[in-house]
């Protein structure tokens, strides 16, 4: 996209509307003109300047995610496709792939595309990268071309979660666990015996949209990058991941002689009731604050198998505190502190687990309600709640559910929308007498006028701040805030805005809906 601000010719419509680099995540409908013979002029200018700079033999062109939608309606790309007599768009990729292959071979260079450059046709000598999934890498090398396995689902994209999404810090999604990594075969069997030579290797992918700082880069990287060399250079029938992981301690020595930050499995809690064919990632929701009326237990669990320690008295604890066996009744309000510790007494990142004891809170008997939530929406550039207390023009209406909080969905751009922030404030419908888990990417959540849930200033891709409370059945206060801005590259007009909620001995979340809702 920076290409086509600077130099908007190369698209399909230079002239369509004014080009800017996009100032949040996603995928660009302007692409380059295929149609266009200046367009391969300008790509092979800028690959004669780039190639001498780098001496492998290799050059990846990249090639992946092209949306074909200003393709179809394009009349130079028309008659590109009817010229070169081919059958569609994505044969035009295939010509675009073919001729920057014929450019770099003049270079003695080979090209790398993702798995995307299939699509209509492969280039002759093209290397294939399969990220989505295995399919195209076990096409590519059962028709003779070399291919490198990278595919997110087998845990090879290390830019997703590794622990439980409600205590690491925010990623992409997705669930790559040490194991995963380790485990990932990078031959399926469905390669012709006779073909396997082709795979030349895999590689995880580590992609930087929410990579904030080098210390974030590290924790993604290691240790699943030595995962990822012992999957590759280990005979399947040779890997043993108990084994690897009792080695992993010695390297974690020599990453901490580096300085290098590193992942160490952070102590997770496990939801009470799962499904038994449920996924790993879908097995934990931890909470930092836990509401009881009587008793409660903290079961307590990590992705491999390692020592955790903890405190009950508020100190930090260290490798000499206590470890833990069995599940810790608790009867009192308190604070415990729980880390997990390497056998060179380095620990994880401590987790505070607040417990307090609450007796239920009443509900309300409102007269005369309406559906939804009453709103109030302020126009302009907002980042935080707190921005809205000086605000004085609103414009008031109604929200049946909380996914209807959120203005218009932003695609490429925030100044195709108008940036707004929305209050909702009413009542919701508690079933029945419990204790209540909420979780919401909204930026806050009001409950019986108080402060509840607070994702301020953080990218709410992934709600990380769920809290409970003792609620009685019936009416009760609620206040829900949604501000529109982009946080780290992330619009808040991505999120879903839905608050979930569940009981605390359940294990499955449901969606306030538009009956539990009203003003």
């Amino acid at each position: 996209m920076g290409a086509i601000t600077a130099n908007p010719w190369l698209t399909c419509f230079p002239d369509a509307r004014e080009y800017k680099v996009r100032n949040l995540w996603g995928v660009e409908d302007d692409v380059f003109c295929a149609g266009k013979e200046s367009t391969f002029e300008f790509i092979e200018n800028v690959l004669e300047e780039v190639i001498p700079l780098f001496p492998s033999e290799y050059v990846h062109i990249g090639g992946d995610e092209c949306p074909k939608d200003r393709w179809k309606v394009c009349p130079n790309c028309q008659k590109r496709i009817k010229e070169e007599g081919l059958k569609d768009e994505h044969e035009l990729q295939s010509y675009v792939i073919r001729r920057a292959e014929k450019m770099l071979a003049k270079h003695g260079k080979k090209l790398i595309g993702w798995d995307e450059i299939l699509e209509g046709g492969l280039a002759p000598s093209a290397t294939v990268m399969s990220w989505r999934g295995e399919d195209g890498g076990i096409q590519s090398a059962n028709m003779g071309h070399d291919v490198i396995m990278t595919p997110g689902s087998g845990g090879l994209y290390i830019d997703h979660y590794q622990g439980d999404p409600k205590i690491e810090p925010v990623a992409i999604g997705g669930y790559a666990p040490l194991e995963k990594t380790y485990s990932y075969n990078p031959i399926p069997e469905a390669i012709d015996s006779a073909k396997r030579h082709h795979i030349k290797g895999a590689q995880t992918n580590l992609w930087a949209e929410y990579l904030y700082t080098a210390d974030i880069m590290q924790y993604r990287a290691f240790p699943r990058e030595i995962a990822l060399a012992e999957a590759v250079w280990t005979p399947l029938e040779k890997k043993n991941f108990k084994d690897f992981t009792r080695r992993l301690d010695n390297a974690y020595v020599r990453l901490d002689k580096h300085g290098a930050n590193y992942h160490i499995p952070l102590p997770e809690q496990p939801l009470p009731e799962v499904a038994a064919n449920a996924k790993p990632e879908e097995r934990t929701a931890s909470l930092s604050f836990i509401a009881f009326t009587d008793k409660a237990d903290l079961t307590l669990t990590t992705t491999r198998p390692i020592r955790i320690v903890y405190t009950t008295d508020g100190s930090e604890p260290t490798a000499k505190s206590a470890t833990y066996t069995r599940p810790l009744s608790i009867d009192k309000s308190q604070v415990i502190k729980v880390a997990s510790a390497l056998p060179s007494g380095k620990l994880s990142p401590v987790r505070a687990i607040t417990f307090e004891k609450q007796t239920f809170s009443p509900a309300i008997d409102p007269k005369d309600l309406k559906p939804g939530l009453k709103t109030k929406t302020a126009v302009g550039h907002y980042y935080r709640a707190s921005d809205l207390a000086t605000t004085t023009e609103w414009t008031e209406g109604v929200a049946l559910k909380p996914e209807d909080l959120k203005p218009d969905k932003v695609k490429n751009h925030m100044d195709e929308i108008q940036p707004k922030a929305v209050v909702g404030e009413g009542y919701i419908k508690i079933p029945a007498d419990g204790v209540y888990v909420f979780s919401t990417d909204l930026d806050q959540m009001w409950l019986d006028g108080e402060l509840f849930i607070d994702n301020s200033g953080e990218t709410p891709k992934f709600s990380r701040h769920d809290k409970s409370r003792a609620l009685k059945a019936g009416w009760h206060k609620v206040c829900l805030i949604f501000i529109g801005a982009v946080r780290g590259g992330f619009p808040t007009y991505w999120d879903g805005c839905a608050v979930a909620f569940r009981n605390i001995k359940d294990g499955k979340f449901t969606n306030v809906t538009a009956d539990m809702l009203a003003h």
